[in-house]
């Protein structure tokens, strides 16, 4: 992103734990998603990262918010 400050990153993983979520968000991604996943939720995530804004697969909330509130 530093030689392309305009360039978004989505990622697309097979992992769902919060520990690889957090270090791509950190790395500099806009959107992460796990494969498989519907043409719809990959579309949100475009549509987020053009805007500025960041953009989560739904699935992804718990994990998140379990390592957020320290819970197992």
């Amino acid at each position: 992103q530093l030689r392309f400050p305009n360039t978004t990153l989505i990622f697309l993983s097979l992992y769902a734990e919060a520990p690889y979520i957090v270090q791509a968000f950190q790395a500099g991604v806009s959107a992460y998603l796990v494969k498989p996943f519907e043409k719809a939720e990959l579309t949100a995530a475009i549509r987020a990262s053009r805007k500025g804004q960041h953009y989560v697969a739904s699935m992804l909330t718990r994990p998140l918010l379990e390592l957020l509130l320290g819970n197992p």
